[in-house]
């Protein structure tokens, strides 16, 4: 049973209330028409003016209705549109945009148009933004290169900035908000792909209206046959089938940076941004990278069992463990691991000496109390992490190129803000005056 009443009866006033229930949630200005009595009190704590929620990670708290990505994280299922990722196997990057963000699989001549569209907005790269990429040393940190990338994007259109032309250029203006995603998506894979070629001294190919997104990517990033100048179909194949599975996971930190963002009515790529430097944080997209880190500084299945231990007693973060929606299966690691059996197969071997490590740590944390009591299970990045490695990018890639797949789900999030009754997110904050040095730390509720 969704929908109810909730009866309150406030200690301090003896005055009760009744709360709607609807689809199991109560509305927080509900909570807000609690008053108490200010006289006498602090006044610090505004009581007159209502009872206050303190939710620090937002655990309880919904901020937004979104109809894209449903996650039952009890069964280990997620949703995209109403589709299982095992249903979009076979969709292309241009099918995937049109769902997220137009609400439906495009037809043959959607897809054609869709699909020309962004390999034309790829072909129109400013030259200042390959100063500023290639400015950068090729060791340099990919997420950085890209990020400043963008920027430069920017800075050589400063019309799709709407504080430059003094009105919200974006806001309920669909033909605007439909081309800066065709805009934003072309400058972030033109970014990526600079960044790439950089960083191996390849040569960057240009795009062509002719290939698909994702032949394109390839292709700007110069990963093609020598011979025959075209992408490995087998890659671009594990490469799309990897995306159609993660292209949107909910309000994830960094989309919801990317939402705060938009909030204050800037361009998708100042989005776009703002997500970017909250998903490189080690508990966020970085959380690949360092997983990868753990598994080369492990090396054996051996040696597993001294690194649980050492996690059991908090010296370290076991990345790729436990997850913040699901306390099941995570329902993005069958799908990883049979691409990363497909790849095992076509190569003869393992795509890396340290997927053993992976295995042995899914092994024992199903066995050990300790995980089992926490409900702290393996999450895609303990398999994800290999699989951008796997097609022969290094390890501090798998950030930036979990961002390539994610801007359907990204590009969807902006268009709702811009196409919704937008309101500026600024949560309240709780004030409590300081004790002063060597007092005991103020109370956590």
């Amino acid at each position: 049973m969704s929908e109810g009443t909730l009866y309150v009866r406030d200690s301090r006033t003896s005055r009760e209330y009744q709360i709607p229930i609807r689809h199991n949630i109560i509305a927080a200005a509900d909570i807000g028409k609690i008053r108490g009595d200010a006289h006498g009190t602090d006044p610090t704590a505004r009581v007159a003016s209502g009872l206050r929620i303190y939710d620090p990670a937002l655990l309880y708290t919904g901020v937004n209705y979104q109809d894209m990505t449903w996650i039952d994280a009890d069964d280990g299922r997620i949703f995209f549109r109403g589709y299982s990722p095992e249903q979009l196997q076979e969709q292309d990057f241009e099918d995937l945009l049109h769902l997220t963000c137009w609400r439906k699989l495009p037809n043959a001549s959607q897809r054609s148009a869709l699909r020309y569209r962004l390999a034309s907005a790829m072909t129109a790269v400013p030259e200042g933004v390959f100063r500023v990429i290639r400015s950068f040393p090729p060791s340099a940190p990919p997420m950085t290169m890209v990020i400043a990338g963008l920027t430069a994007f920017l800075a050589e259109n400063p019309h799709w900035i709407p504080s430059r032309s003094l009105n919200a250029v974006y806001h309920k203006n669909e033909a605007r908000i439909d081309q800066a995603i065709i805009d934003s998506v072309a400058a972030f894979s033109v970014a990526v792909a600079i960044a790439d070629a950089h960083s191996r001294g390849a040569p960057f190919r240009p795009a062509s209206t002719q290939r698909s997104f994702y032949e394109n990517l390839f292709t700007m990033m110069g990963r093609v046959d020598t011979s025959t100048g075209q992408p490995d179909r087998a890659k671009l194949s594990l490469f799309r089938r990897w995306g159609n599975a993660i292209l949107d996971h909910g309000n994830t930190n960094s989309t919801f940076a990317l939402r705060v963002t938009a909030s204050s009515l800037t361009d998708p790529l100042s989005g776009l941004i703002s997500a970017l430097t909250a998903g490189c944080g080690l508990l966020h997209f970085g959380a690949q990278e360092s997983a990868y880190r753990t598994m080369e500084a492990v090396r054996s299945p051996d040696r597993v069992p001294a690194l649980l231990e050492t996690a059991k007693k908090g010296h370290v973060r076991l990345y790729g463990v436990g997850h913040r929606s699901y306390k099941g299966v995570d329902p993005r690691i069958a799908p990883v691991r049979q691409l990363l059996d497909e790849i095992s197969i076509s190569q003869g071997n393992k795509p890396t000496p340290y997927l053993d490590v992976a295995e042995e740590i899914d092994r024992l944390t199903g066995q050990d109390e300790y995980f089992i009591k926490r409900r702290l299970r393996p999450n895609a990045d303990l398999y994800g992490q290999f699989f951008y490695v796997a097609l022969g990018w290094s390890a501090d890639w798998n950030p930036v190129l979990t961002f390539v797949q994610r801007l359907p789900g990204f590009m969807a999030h902006w268009r709702q803000v811009m196409m919704g009754d937008l309101r500026l997110l600024r949560p309240a904050e709780l004030y409590q005056q300081s004790r002063g040095p060597g007092q005991e730390e103020a109370s956590k509720l």
